[in-house]
C-alpha cells in the first residue's frame, strides 16, 4: 500500500478501493456460501407444461363455446347453438382434466 494510502471497500461489492487507483478482488473462500450448482426447478415444470398449456387453452375455450351456445355469448354464429352447447362442456371438462393431471404430477414430483 502506498503511503497515506487508504482501503476503503464498498459495501455489496466484490472490490475495494485504494486511493493508489487499484483494485482487489474478493477471494475465493468469501464465496463459499454460495451453492456450486444451482437447483434444479426446471424439472417439474418439463413435465407438466405439456399437460397444463393444453388444459389452460381447452378449459378457455370450453368455456366460451358453452356460453355461446347457451345463448349468454352474443354475437356469433355459434350463438345460441345447441351443438356447441354440447361440445363446450366436453371441451372444458377435457381442459380441467389436464390441469389436474399436471397438478397430480407436481405434488407427486415435489422434493419433501
Amino acid at each position: 500500500m502506498q503511503d497515506g494510502a487508504e482501503s476503503v471497500t464498498l459495501p455489496g461489492r466484490g472490490w475495494s478501493s485504494r486511493a493508489g487507483g487499484s483494485r482487489r478482488c474478493r477471494s475465493a473462500e468469501d464465496y463459499s456460501h454460495v451453492r456450486s450448482t444451482p437447483p434444479n426447478y426446471g424439472g417439474a415444470v418439463k413435465r407438466i407444461w405439456p399437460f397444463l398449456v393444453p388444459g389452460v387453452i381447452l378449459s378457455g375455450v370450453g368455456l366460451v363455446w358453452t356460453l355461446q351456445g347457451l345463448g349468454v355469448l352474443r354475437g356469433s354464429v355459434m350463438s345460441g347453438s345447441s351443438f356447441w352447447a354440447t361440445i363446450g362442456p366436453i371441451v372444458l371438462v377435457v381442459g380441467l382434466v389436464l390441469i389436474g393431471i399436471a397438478i397430480a404430477i407436481a405434488r407427486r414430483r415435489r422434493p419433501r
